[in-house]
């Protein structure tokens, strides 16, 4: 687990520029670093090191191939690297899984990404070409600036910002997706110039030539075959196994729902010694959200080693740290909580497991439920969920699970006759068209330049190419590909390794994926219940209260914050003049949403931290070198 950043083509190995991006990255890895630079002056690469498989310095990156004819700066771990080091014709100079890597590619180029398990994005020169390569479900970060003369690439757009590689243009286009998810989809990053390279590809660069972008993996569309509880709970253990491989300790995040829950039953029999847990606590303001009761009862079922962190509101202090690392906007708060317990976490161990991804593959989400339910709501005259939904729209949310349920089940009515399509793109996204508009200045100004062709297009075009399935059944293979990787995965990352913590998800493993993810809802969901087909595989495994336990999610209390703590960040940001100055938003309509915000709306509370960390972004690129500066026309 590192950081790295890669340059190839005209001036890259000018003295001083990897560098530079290596010290934006330090922070992933900081038990060494390392740069190299071609003979013949057309790459360079520099690696910030956090050492986990090695700890040797024969683990050092970037890794020359043992013929020198090839070098790599690699960031995750492959996991059968065990198993994969007798392919390797050559005699290995350390146990390092980089080093099996590098050799692979040496011997087999693009063909060896098929072999590998693991979590993964990496940089490989052969002298010719560059190939940047990124994991299949898109759990490592892997971002370029490509032209047909010179490509940079980083493990994260901080370093591409400050190598000097682009002209930090902010891209209208990707603001205007960010309102819609709360995230920038890739290829865009909300920089021109600066892209994301997707999960699942690869990109290959020559010189001359410009960058070529290939897909090597897809989330399969059919189920290969059935499978039952015991086989669905075997494909997780083995997951989980493969994930325990490391020279240093291993910890897990326990939440004590279901999930996390699942990994230290599965783990502590592979682990030597006991594992350690960590879980997140909350004050007053959160304690609907607290679910440090469950996550005692499995530490002391499984003999773990339980340390609980307790979780303030401190963003005003962290919030210029969160966005650089993020580089982009990115709207989520639950970052604010992972931020903490990696903090945490990190003063103990190196590594720890998380449950990511569970969810998405085994049918965890409440909308999930929704997609069930859609069926009986249509049979329903349509005049009756509408006046249910009227209803609704007057009841006040509050910050409890009560007016979470209530603001749950008004958005589900409230498209209960639409298309399950639409139905669905509504409901895991924040602000539609109408919304936006409202929102922002001049919103058709702001996309003129490249409309999107459809609404939800990002999910759209992720939805057709499963077309084939029912919505209902492919729902969770659009957010293995949209909400997984962009937002979970992408806070899970960025959060942790702000603190130099892997964080390991073997719910996100491909093999499981391909294995489950395309099963039908049906049998995920027997008789709508979430999740449970996992919950009767893991009937034996954990106590009964665990598996009946009803979801909670790892959400902060996000108005209760707002109200408090962090009143005068929304203030700062979010003042009239901060608003008319900048020229993005209409100050009428985010002195509007204040004021709902204000009168017991705390269904407003996602809205008013999205802008609030958007203008955050904005301030953070315009201090950033070259002078950089924006701002929208009046």
């Amino acid at each position: 687990m590192c950081g790295f950043v890669a340059l190839a083509g005209d001036g890259a190995t000018a003295p001083g520029i990897v560098e530079t991006g290596l010290a934006a990255i330090r922070h992933r890895g900081p038990d060494g670093e390392g740069t190299w630079r071609a003979k013949d002056g057309r790459a360079s690469m520099a690696h910030a090191r956090l050492a986990i498989i090695d700890l040797s310095e024969s683990g050092t990156q970037p890794m020359l191939s043992a013929d020198g004819g090839s070098v790599i700066a690699f960031n995750g771990e492959i996991y059968n690297y065990k198993e994969l080091a007798p392919r390797v014709q050559k005699a290995l100079r350390s146990t390092s899984d980089t080093e099996v890597l590098v050799e692979l590619m040496r011997s087999r180029g693009p063909e060896a990404i098929r072999l590998l398990r693991g979590m993964f994005s990496f940089a490989y020169w052969d002298g010719d070409e560059l190939l940047l390569v990124r994991d299949r479900l898109g759990i490592k970060p892997l971002f370029y600036a490509a032209s047909s003369t010179r490509i940079a690439a980083a493990s994260e757009l901080e370093a591409l910002v400050a190598m000097g590689v682009t002209q930090r243009r902010i891209d209208l286009r990707a603001i205007d997706d960010y309102l819609t998810y709360l995230y920038v989809p890739p290829p865009r990053t909300g920089i021109i110039g600066c892209q994301e390279v997707p999960p699942g590809h690869l990109i290959r660069w020559r010189p001359g030539r410009d960058a070529v972008l290939e897909r090597y993996w897809s989330v399969p569309t059919q189920a290969p075959h059935p499978v039952s509880a015991r086989q669905t709970r075997d494909a997780i253990e083995d997951a989980v196994r493969c994930h325990l491989v490391s020279d240093t300790p291993v910890g897990v995040f326990l939440s004590g729902g279901l999930d996390s829950s699942s990994l230290v039953a599965l783990a502590a029999p592979h682990y030597a010694g006991p594992l350690q847990t960590f879980s997140i606590t909350f004050g007053d303001e959160g304690r609907y959200l607290d679910e440090r009761g469950f996550a005692r009862l499995v530490a002391s079922h499984f003999g773990t080693h339980h340390r609980e962190i307790r979780v303030a509101a401190n963003v005003a202090q962290i919030l210029p740290e969160l966005v650089a690392r993020f580089g982009q906007p990115f709207g989520n708060p639950t970052a604010v909580l992972t931020y903490a317990l990696s903090q945490a976490t990190r003063q103990y161990v190196k590594v720890a497991l998380a449950g990511d991804g569970g969810d998405e593959l085994l049918g965890g989400y409440p909308r999930y439920q929704g997609l069930w339910l859609a069926g009986l709501a249509r049979r329903a005259p349509a005049v009756a969920t509408e006046g249910l939904a009227h209803l609704l729209s007057r009841v006040t949310s509050t910050s409890g699970p009560r007016g979470a349920r209530t603001d749950r089940l008004r958005r589900f009515l409230a498209g209960a006759h639409l298309p399950l399509d639409t139905m669905y793109y509504r409901w895991v996204s924040y602000l539609d068209e109408e919304r936006k508009s409202h929102l922002l200045a001049d919103r058709a100004g702001m996309i003129s330049g490249e409309p999107p062709t459809e609404e939800f297009e990002f999910l759209a075009t992720i939805r057709r190419r499963h077309a084939e399935r029912a919505m209902r059944d492919c729902a969770g293979l659009v957010d293995l590909e949209s909400f997984l990787p962009n937002n979970v995965l992408r806070y899970g990352d960025r959060m942790s390794m702000a603190h130099a913590l892997e964080v390991r998800v073997p719910f996100c493993d491909h093999l499981l994926a391909e294995q489950l993810a395309a099963l039908p809802l049906s049998t995920k969901m027997p008789a709508g219940v979430q999740k449970g087909l996992f919950r009767w595989a893991m009937r034996r495994d954990l106590p009964r209260q665990v598996t009946l336990h009803r979801k909670v999610g790892f959400n902060p209390p996000l108005a209760a914050w707002l109200r408090g703590d962090l009143a005068p960040v929304v203030e700062e940001y979010l003042s009239g003049h901060a608003v008319r100055d900048r020229g993005l938003l209409s100050v009428e309509a985010v002195e509007d949403l204040r004021r709902t915000f204000e009168g017991g709306r705390s269904d407003a509370a996602h809205t008013i931290w999205s802008i609030v960390v958007l203008e955050a972004w904005l301030r953070w690129l315009e201090r950033q070198k070259e002078g950089v500066s924006w701002r929208v026309a009046a």
